[in-house]
């Protein structure tokens, strides 16, 4: 008994270490949207990006937003000592829709018959 006690353990305990172990490998390229400082310049947000060890992928310009890529395991962290960037976070979907669905809108409204349908009593 006390050997499987050991052995759940040890499994317990292996559970919630290799998830964690791969998650964070270096080299691992990873995806965040970034925001830079309200303000700020594009070339010295642009630098801080460069700085935290990013490679900007899109950028919208309008808003302060950027797409960026890094193998920085350490990114967050970096991101955080740049003042030219207000924050991150991991891109991640969120959810999806289904391959041929229509909006709820769309499944809601009917097409308006034709004159000739309401006249020909074909419109139901």
């Amino acid at each position: 008994m006390k050997k499987v006690g050991i052995w759940l353990a040890f499994m317990v305990l292996l559970i919630g270490v290799v998830p964690a172990a791969a998650a964070s490998q270096p080299g691992d390229e990873r995806e965040f949207v970034v925001l830079y400082t309200e303000g700020v310049s594009l070339d010295a947000a642009r630098a801080a990006v460069a700085a935290a060890g990013g490679k900007i992928v899109k950028e919208n310009t309008a808003v302060g937003l950027a797409t960026v890529r890094t193998n920085n395991p350490n990114f967050m962290a970096a991101i955080r000592q740049q003042r030219a960037l207000a924050g991150a976070s991991r891109n991640v979907s969120i959810g999806y829709a289904p391959l041929g669905s229509r909006s709820r809108h769309e499944q809601n409204v009917t097409a308006a018959p034709s004159r000739w349908q309401i006249c020909s009593g074909t419109w139901r």
